[in-house]
């Protein structure tokens, strides 16, 4: 088993090892910090980046590339973890804010097997770049994440992929207000899964020649265009869209998102209950074994066979009539 090093990241300045996710990852991989170096296989090491915010300031763009030397594999990866553990955006918690155009909020190039947990990228209505950017990076997983804000032109994304041929997990991620919610270009195959996306432009676009995009138990919709799929093989069931469309298509009660989530003008998107989104999903496990076991709050998902879930990245634990439930608080142990 590879070395686990805890790299933490505290955008106050005061308690942490670093004050900026860029400084923490250019200083370990010089091997000038924990690391040995960036090459993690060849070190058998694995890096857990955790940010934490105590004040409000957000921290500026981070790149991790395999060209300045990160070398990752199965168990010899890179993880960035963020603070927010309520699903909604938190700018008390950890969060990244772009500050020009041209660039991401949080990359990873060819830095395959790469893990982003409960990171909030703020997209501050740039002219160009996306929000969470994979490029050429594959086996990678994205989880727990808020995107907003980015640029309304489509070719720049919430959560954006790359060319690759690889094969990508996203669940549990609220995507709103961005030219494209999540990407899926080229080649690119990849599994979207329990996830909100609304107010973008295009809700998904999967308009590469090859790769067959899987999306599932998703709610998509207030888009201009809920789903772009031009030659690419897009795989849909459970879906909560304006268009419909997929396998098992759900469409809102009464026609009226808002007997579906919250308070979707503030971009809460806790479920309801008696909403389609909590009733009409059947979806298991059997269905689609990339369904997470947690959603974007920490709460248990049901997810063994014969049992249903949430469409929607709020499971039945934040189910509410009318308010918000109370988060809960997730405390993890990690073992060195």
């Amino acid at each position: 088993m590879a070395t686990l090093y805890t790299i933490t990241v505290d955008t106050d300045g005061v308690s942490a090892t670093y004050s900026a996710l860029a400084t923490a990852e250019a200083t370990e991989l010089a091997g000038s910090g924990q690391l040995t170096s960036g090459n993690l296989v060849g070190n058998d090491e694995a890096a857990l980046f955790t940010c934490a915010a105590s004040g409000s300031s957000a921290d500026g763009v981070a790149k991790f590339d395999d060209d300045d030397g990160w070398t990752t594999g199965d168990g010899n990866n890179i993880e960035v973890r963020g603070d927010n553990s309520t699903g909604i955006w938190d700018a008390s918690k950890y969060w990244i804010q772009k500050a020009a155009n041209w660039t991401a909020g949080l990359e990873f190039e060819q830095c395959n097997y790469s893990v982003i947990d409960r990171v909030q990228v703020d997209g501050n209505a740039k002219t160009s770049g996306s929000g969470i950017y994979l490029q050429n990076a594959i086996n990678c997983t994205i989880k727990k994440c808020i995107a907003k804000n980015v640029p309304t032109a489509t070719t720049y994304a919430g959560i954006h992929f790359a060319p690759t041929a690889g094969t990508n997990l996203v669940h549990s991620c609220v995507v709103y207000d961005c030219g494209t919610g999540v990407c899926f270009p080229n080649n690119a195959d990849g599994n979207l899964t329990m996830s909100i996306i609304e107010g973008c432009t295009n809700g998904i676009s999967a308009v590469g020649p090859t790769g067959t995009p899987e999306v599932t138990g998703c709610a998509i919709w207030n888009n201009a265009d809920d789903i772009l799929d031009g030659n690419a093989v897009l795989v849909m069931d459970y879906l909560a869209t304006d268009d419909g469309g997929g396998g098992n298509p759900v469409a809102p009660l009464g026609a009226n998102w808002d007997n579906e989530f919250d308070n979707i003008a503030a971009n809460i998107y806790t479920i309801k209950s008696g909403g389609n989104c909590f009733e009409a999903c059947a979806i298991t496990n059997a269905d689609n074994s990339d369904v997470p076991t947690e959603d974007i709050a920490g709460n248990a998902r049901e997810t063994g066979a014969g049992t249903s879930t949430c469409i929607g990245a709020f499971a039945n634990g934040e189910v509410a009539a009318g308010g918000l439930s109370i988060p809960v608080a997730i405390h993890h142990i990690l073992r060195h």
